[in-house]
């Protein structure tokens, strides 16, 4: 039986199927857990609307990350450390 690492995708341009439960983000453990720090302090400021705003992403964006629904993306962890 294949592994879901194996798995391909049958379309012709690659794009397509994503193993189940392989992690889209680039950021190792400590960034996530620092981006999860300052989105904390930015929070207990601001709404996460204005935060959004100040990041350049959608605040539901800032609040899935925040709630743990989402890893941020390796561009979304570089805009916090600088913007936050």
């Amino acid at each position: 039986m294949r592994t879901s690492s194996e798995m391909k995708s049958k379309r012709q341009d690659g794009r397509g199927h994503w193993p189940r439960h392989k992690p889209r983000s680039t950021c190792t453990p400590a960034q996530v857990a620092q981006v999860l720090r300052r989105l904390n302090r930015a929070l207990a400021e601001q709404s996460q609307r204005q935060v959004g705003r100040t990041l350049g992403i959608h605040g539901t964006q800032v609040g899935r990350i925040f709630r743990g629904e989402d890893l941020p993306s390796a561009a979304t962890a570089a805009l916090v450390m600088e913007r936050l």
